[in-house]
């Protein structure tokens, strides 16, 4: 067993070198994803329960229309959400 720098195994020598550094947070690409994925989401979820209204209540392309502007709304929520926090 090698012995770090502080005189104690490697292994408790990297653990206590990195207690100094902050926690990483996600990546970059692992934040695209998410928000990609939050829009796309968001907006399917919408366009089907305007497609569900729309059969149910016999009212053409309106609801479906109506629901996929609420879901493009929701969707730049949870982004604005995610980014501000």
């Amino acid at each position: 067993m090698s012995l770090g720098p502080s005189g104690k195994g490697s292994v408790e020598g990297r653990k206590e070198e990195s207690a100094d550094r902050p926690p990483a947070g996600p990546s970059g690409l692992s934040l695209a994803m998410r928000l990609s994925t939050e829009m796309v989401v968001a907006t399917l979820i919408g366009v089907g329960i305007g497609q569900w209204l729309d059969g149910w209540l016999h009212t053409g392309p309106w609801a479906t229309v109506i629901f996929f502007f609420f879901g493009v709304a929701a969707g730049f929520r949870n982004l604005y959400r995610i980014a501000s926090s």
